[in-house]
């Protein structure tokens, strides 16, 4: 009886199912009229996860021009604190940026020192032009790159391109601001003791504030005060964002070009 029973089932085996007829991936066939076997995909396909429904969050332009603000959207990345919004700019400027365009954002980063200078200048963020350009051209330069400049949008998330937009702003500021941006409290400490009180530049070195003239007593190269109404984020800084510990002193402060008061 079992082994009838062995005899009727592989008597229903074959390899029908294990052999068939079928295209391996990349091989000719002429059952397509593009003589390829693999199909392309469904226009507008977009993978999970790799929804972009923002346009101004994840391409810097709003209504076909680079947009003047920060998008809502990169601010809820980092929970609507711009304070955390700027460590993570900074650290990654840091990271990718500074070596070329220093670490102040002047252009004269190391690699520029060791050669690159020779070919085209990287960019001097506190330059008019670049003072006053949309906070989206930021975005924009690290997604497409510009120039010599190759694209990091394979390195770089949007949201830490907008917080090195946003860090931008804050080093601009800080190299650019005038005695007048800083609150009266903390104006009237700076220049307690004498007219003019040295503070530590953005830029390395001890920089002075000449409240006389309502400015840096050296141009292009003051300390970062503290805007009205603005963030400040003070040194020394210790700790962890997303695993990544850092203890750098820097004082960066933005109050304007697109970033949130």
């Amino acid at each position: 009886m079992a082994l009838a029973t062995g005899a009727l089932l592989l008597s229903g085996c074959h390899l029908d199912m294990w052999n068939q007829p079928k295209y391996w991936p990349q091989r000719q066939t002429e059952l397509f009229a593009d003589g390829s076997s693999s199909r392309p995909l469904v226009p507008n396909t977009v993978p999970r996860g790799y929804a972009r429904l923002d346009d101004v969050y994840f391409s810097g332009y709003q209504n076909g021009k680079l947009t003047r603000e920060i998008p809502p959207a990169a601010y809820q990345k980092f929970s609507n604190n711009t304070k955390t919004m700027l460590l993570r700019g900074e650290y990654q400027f840091n990271n990718f940026c500074q070596p070329c365009h220093g670490r102040s954002g002047d252009g004269q980063g190391m690699i520029t020192r060791r050669g690159l200078g020779q070919r085209r200048m990287p960019a001097n963020f506190h330059t008019p032009k670049l003072r006053n350009v949309q906070v989206g051209h930021f975005y924009d330069v690290i997604t497409n790159g510009y120039g010599v400049m190759y694209s990091y949008a394979s390195r770089i998330q949007p949201e830490d391109r907008w917080a090195i937009a946003a860090y931008v702003r804050a080093l601009q500021l800080s190299q650019n601001a005038r005695l007048s941006d800083v609150p009266a409290d903390v104006r009237a400490q700076l220049v307690q003791g004498g007219s003019e009180t040295q503070v530590d530049g953005g830029a390395g070195g001890q920089e002075t504030l000449d409240p006389a003239n309502d400015g840096p007593g050296r141009p292009g190269r003051s300390a970062p005060p503290t805007g009205r109404g603005g963030a400040q984020v003070t040194s020394p800084r210790a700790g962890t964002y997303q695993g990544e510990t850092r203890t750098e002193p820097t004082t960066t402060t933005t109050t304007s070009g697109g970033v949130r008061r």
